[in-house]
């Protein structure tokens, strides 16, 4: 019973996409303003991550001092105004 379910689900997923048309455009749809929809999504993409990012770096703390340069060292509060803001490494090392 389960089986037969099965086929004739995938039979009408199988007619659907060689004939299937719909409001949507179709299996393949190109809409006229995929541009902009992109730069809309990209946008609220970098607004979400950049939010996550700041969040983040103003929690971030380290307990111990590190030993060698860390990238969070450029942008934590710890190290810029904080009390391991004497630490100097040389990042290329």
């Amino acid at each position: 019973m389960q089986f037969d379910v099965f086929r004739v689900q995938l039979s009408d997923i199988l007619t659907l996409k060689k004939f299937g048309k719909s409001p949507a455009g179709g299996w393949w749809s190109r809409p006229a303003n995929w541009k902009s929809n992109t730069t809309i999504i990209t946008a609220g993409i970098f607004a979400i991550v950049g939010f996550a990012w700041k969040i983040s770096a103003e929690r971030e703390w380290r307990h111990n001092e590190p030993n060698q340069w860390i990238p969070s060292m450029m942008w934590s509060k710890q190290f810029k105004d904080g009390e391991y803001k004497h630490l100097k490494f040389d990042p290329k090392k």
